[in-house]
């Protein structure tokens, strides 16, 4: 059966380092890294490939002990985005944020970041697991 690819318009989703659909198959979300400064998320509809507005995740709530990571940039998976099995999340692990958002598909907001686990401790010192690898399934 033939089918029909998909082609971006130039310019359409600048940085892009990812991509998640949704299990129900009602649209797919592309992460994008703006000047490797920001991360957003932007909703595309599968039908009709109509795009939503890019959300900033810097603009998602953050739990208190999550802090920046230096050394990220040299990572194999710095970034890592998938679905929840019933469509109603995505999640986005961040080497960078040192942790994963959470992302609520419903009304298309940031929920919150929720920090690594933490590795045993060296020399007294608890350090979060980075990168942080993401694997969704039923």
């Amino acid at each position: 059966m033939p089918g029909t690819l998909f082609v971006a318009p130039a310019g359409s989703f600048p940085g892009a380092i990812g991509v998640t659909p949704l299990p129900d198959g009602s649209r797919f979300y592309v992460l994008g890294n703006t000047a490797g400064v920001s991360l957003t998320l932007t909703g595309v509809n599968s039908s009709t490939f109509a795009m939503g507005s890019a959300y900033s995740l810097d603009n998602t709530p953050q739990a208190p002990s999550v802090t920046a990571v230096g050394y990220c940039s040299s990572v194999r998976f710095r970034y890592m985005a998938g679905a929840s099995a019933d469509s109603a999340r995505v999640y986005v692990s961040s080497c960078d944020a040192g942790g994963t958002y959470i992302y609520r598909t419903t009304d298309d907001t940031g929920v919150l970041l929720l920090p690594s686990p933490l590795q045993p401790p060296v020399n007294g010192v608890f350090k979060a697991q980075n990168p942080v690898f993401l694997i969704t399934g039923r």
